[in-house]
């Protein structure tokens, strides 16, 4: 045998580190990786912990505001986190910033925060891990508090910075720049942003975000709401497209009940209008998060569409005729859902596809039925879908519409 020095593992080869470390030498499994994408998921991470509390109808509005040197300030009107020193010398405040899995996400076993959009116990805490420094204000019990953090490590004690006004709301308010030693070198987007608060203004009817971009000579301000949510979802996405009826939608919940614990709630919210163009736009959300990649949730509506579609089709006989298949029932379909779950499932390490578990299947297949029985109880579009379906595999079969 050659001599050849065998490297073996140490003790003073193995390295510890501690949670936020982690999250700076691995940002990949956080929030991505480090790229545009990555940079901007910050600002959604953020956003989430409001987003939860307008769940839980405890807030309505969210600022966002870009500055110079690419600094944002995210601000809501939320209750705030408790500043108050407790017992073991640390605030819910600071708890909430820098510990990993503690109270991120705002889990509770109640009913009141049973969905959230970010990674619950990690997001916010992660965002503040990656950003070279950040400062939180919070507006509740009467003052203005204020804590400042730099690479996820607190700065300093809860600060009472001064009496609040009497017209003041309460709130929370983040205010950081992520760290450029880790990021790549890129800069917020302001129409990225626009694009995803729009998006969430239809998720979350009645909250409102206000974007607003002060890194130009005059400030660019924009508001997202929406009164009727994917409803007006629907109508944003086919207001240059003829449409053959209005949008329709469904709400619909299952308790879903657990050996020694107490049952769960799933809710999916459903929307749909046919077009007679032959595009089919279908897309789906899980607390406000976009799957990008689809899952059997989407097979369970083509399947619930489609038999509704062909339950209530016959032809001038009276007799009735061949099915149409799934693609035939969907070509010219916009369906926009939005699945409320309080501990949804991924495949695989990302979330572009959805695990569907049985309930949540039948949820939304439940859904997607009432939603079809609500489309074809009016007979003249109940004929002028049968038409299009007709056409469609008119079209498929070779022939020119």
């Amino acid at each position: 045998m050659s001599e050849r020095q065998i490297r073996t593992n140490r003790d003073e080869d193995i390295v510890t580190l501690n949670p936020l470390q982690h999250v700076r030498k691995r940002p990949g499994m956080y929030i991505g990786g480090t790229d545009s994408p990555a940079l901007h998921h910050m600002i959604y991470e953020v956003i989430n912990t409001s987003i939860d509390l307008a769940f839980a109808g405890k807030c309505d509005h969210i600022w966002v505001t870009l500055r110079a040197g690419n600094v944002v300030c995210i601000r809501d009107n939320g209750p705030g986190l408790s500043p108050i020193v407790d017992k073991f010398g640390r605030s819910e405040l600071e708890i909430f910033m820098t510990e990993i899995g503690m109270c991120g996400g705002r889990i509770t076993q109640g009913r009141e925060y049973h969905v959230s959009g970010g990674m619950h116990g990690v997001g916010i805490t992660a965002i503040n891990a990656l950003s070279e420094w950040m400062s939180v204000e919070v507006a509740r019990d009467g003052f203005l508090w204020k804590q400042d953090y730099c690479a996820g490590v607190t700065q300093n004690p809860v600060e009472q910075i001064r009496p609040l006004d009497a017209d003041v709301e309460t709130g929370m308010s983040y205010t950081f720049q992520p760290d450029f030693t880790i990021f790549q070198p890129n800069s917020f987007s302001y129409e990225q942003l626009a694009k995803r608060f729009q998006e969430i203004s239809y998720l979350v009817k009645g909250l409102a975000i206000t974007l607003r971009d002060e890194r130009v000579a005059t400030p660019i301000e924009t508001v997202f709401r929406s009164e009727n949510g994917l409803l007006d979802y629907v109508h944003h996405l086919n207001a240059d497209v003829e449409t053959l009826h209005e949008p329709i939608y469904e709400h619909f919940e299952v308790s879903v009940p657990r050996e020694h614990y107490e049952p769960y709630v799933i809710e999916v919210d459903f929307a749909i209008q046919y077009t007679y163009t032959t595009e089919c736009k279908m897309i789906s959300f899980v607390n406000t998060v976009p799957i990008a990649d689809g899952g059997e949730h989407i097979e369970a509506v083509k399947s619930a569409i489609s038999n509704v579609i062909n339950g209530n089709r016959f032809d001038r006989s009276g007799d009735k005729v061949t099915n149409y298949s799934t693609f035939e029932t969907t070509r010219g379909l916009t369906m926009i859902m939005h699945i409320l779950h309080p501990s949804p499932s991924f495949e695989g390490c990302s979330i572009g596809v959805l695990s569907v578990e049985p309930p949540l299947y039948g949820a939304v297949s439940e859904a997607a039925y009432r939603a079809g029985k609500q489309l074809m109880s009016d007979s003249l579009t109940a004929i002028q879908l049968t038409e299009k379906c007709e056409d469609n595999r008119f079209m498929l079969q070779g022939g020119v519409c």
